[in-house]
């Protein structure tokens, strides 16, 4: 039996995890992905790490400060290293003019943005790879969770926090209403809106002529455009795992040259192409734009490409309030970048703000 369990191992719910534990509370994460930090994502592609969500983390309220400043000031040895990013950037007007602009207090870790996950997430116990799918109330108003592709319950919990996407949170809360949830708190979830978002990330080789056509960090384009934003790295870092005597040791290291390009679409593109299950085909569309977008004719010769799709990428419309939180059937609530905004700094302070109040109610 646990105090809280917590649905979703995004910034909401591991803040809210950590702000939890630190108050006594035993506390289980369960995660649908084997990754850890939801739209914060990173991943390895023929030894290159790339960050393909969130694009990197910046100073926007007091939230985001405080984090950067521990990760920035923190001497414990294993937390991510943050280096300036991007250092340029460009801006695309609507009648085509490029726009230099300054760049202050963006950063991001040497081995990608899931590095700041697994920092909050350590001694957070968290079980990965387990898609909850129903939420079951007991006569004592405990929860019971079951997940997909097991018939036995996986925890059982005084307490629930649903961080996660609205839409998921919906068809978890939605059988709950004929056993007493208040009608007002789904409704409130079913106002969210979310617009989706492909990203596709292409590996190239020093020589290519994208490099010498990009000439900055960041292009952001207008919002007409079919695409969105275009980030380059080059150089970029990987991480490495070596376990010795028990103790896993960490190493970053440099691959070979090259120069990774992240080009994220706009809503407009992805609502457009949402259904399309041959992503080859979509990434071939979007690809073709880009090369269209910087006059890059050889945009298709990359040596490398990976290609998502984020159905819930950035909420068009929140609920007003920093979170959601129902005392029947049991003591559920919910969290995200869609309580109170739609960015970072609103998914870390949903998180912060729960786990002051949920206490309270137990």
């Amino acid at each position: 039996m646990f105090d809280v369990a917590i649905i979703g191992a995004g910034f909401a719910g591991l803040t809210c995890a950590r702000a939890l534990r630190a108050q006594g509370l035993s506390v289980t994460v369960l995660e649908k992905s084997r990754g850890l930090g939801g739209r914060v994502a990173t991943r390895r592609v023929e030894h290159h790490c790339f960050s393909y969500g969130a694009r990197y983390i910046k100073v926007t309220g007091p939230a985001t400060q405080k984090l950067l400043d521990e990760l920035n000031h923190t001497d414990i040895a294993d937390r991510p290293r943050l280096i300036p990013w991007p250092q340029t950037r460009r801006v695309v007007q609507a009648d085509g003019r490029h726009d230099a602009e300054s760049v202050t207090d963006c950063y991001i870790p040497l081995t990608g943005m899931t590095a700041i996950a697994k920092y909050l997430a350590r001694d957070i116990p968290i079980k990965r790879q387990y898609r909850v799918n129903a939420l079951s109330i007991n006569a004592d108003q405990t929860w019971t969770i079951y997940v997909e592709s097991r018939d036995e319950p996986i925890a059982v919990a005084r307490s629930v926090v649903l961080a996660i996407p609205a839409p998921q949170a919906e068809a978890l809360l939605h059988p709950l209403l004929d056993k007493g949830l208040p009608p007002e708190l789904l409704s409130a979830v079913q106002s969210v809106e979310f617009d989706p978002c492909f990203t596709i990330v292409m590996g190239y080789s020093p020589e290519h002529s994208i490099t010498q056509v990009l000439q900055s960090d960041e292009l952001c384009l207008p919002s007409h455009s079919d695409l969105q934003w275009i980030g380059m790295m080059r150089s970029p870092f990987s991480e490495a795992h070596d376990v010795r005597d028990g103790h896993i040791e960490t190493t970053v290291e440099q691959p070979e040259q090259s120069t990774i390009i992240v080009a994220q679409s706009s809503p407009t593109f992805a609502a457009q192409y949402l259904e399309i299950t041959d992503r080859q085909a979509v990434g071939h569309q979007l690809l073709t734009r880009l090369g269209h977008q910087l006059n890059v004719p050889d945009i298709h010769d990359y040596d490398w490409t990976h290609m998502h799709l984020w159905r819930y990428a950035i909420c068009r419309q929140p609920v007003r309030q920093a979170f959601l939180l129902a005392q029947a059937p049991g003591l559920i609530g919910c969290i995200g970048d869609w309580c109170g905004g739609h960015q970072l700094e609103h998914a870390i302070t949903s998180g912060l703000a729960l786990s002051r109040t949920l206490p309270q109610h137990r």
